[in-house]
């Protein structure tokens, strides 16, 4: 008796552990919240922001200092000048990534919403591209449930909108 007992809680344990859920068992913390997606979604907007205009000062700065320099100077008045807008730019995005949204929503979100679009730096600064990757949604469905998949996916024009506003 105690030995099928024993086997019991073993292939409990087992099938707890080994990962696999039903298709839309609802995962411990993650709620589908207009609010929280509305959070999010602004945070991100925000960032690209922030990193956009953080890569336009230094263009700007930098190009400054170069017109600047006289020649034969050895460059150390205008390097300290970049090192200080640096020293600034990182306090500034790192007060601002201490405000990111956090926990089990925000972690779905972000792993949903990668399958939805991306930034990118490129030459224009920072760009939201929407594209489905299927691969990523597909990981999010594994992960969160087709339903959440799905919610998420009924947001979509609100997303690239918020996400991609202002480029």
């Amino acid at each position: 008796m105690r030995l099928a007992g024993g086997i019991v809680c073993v292939l409990v344990l087992i099938a707890a552990c080994s990962g696999s859920r039903a298709p839309d068992s609802p995962v411990a913390g993650v709620k589908r919240s207009e609010s929280e997606l509305k959070r999010y979604i602004t945070w991100q907007h925000d960032w690209k922001a922030l990193a956009f205009r953080h890569r336009a000062e230094r263009e700007t700065e930098t190009q400054k200092l170069r017109s600047e320099i006289s020649p034969g100077s050895n460059g150390m008045a205008q390097e300290s000048v970049l090192v200080a807008l640096s020293n600034r730019q990182d306090q500034e995005m790192t007060r601002f990534m201490e405000r990111a949204p956090t926990g089990p929503t925000a972690t779905a979100l972000r792993a949903t919403l990668a399958g939805i679009g991306v930034i990118t730096g490129d030459s224009r600064g920072m760009t939201y591209t929407p594209h489905h990757d299927e691969a990523v949604l597909d990981r999010a469905r594994a992960q969160y449930g087709d339903k959440w998949v799905r919610w998420v996916l009924e947001h979509e024009a609100t997303i690239n909108s918020t996400i991609g506003a202002n480029q």
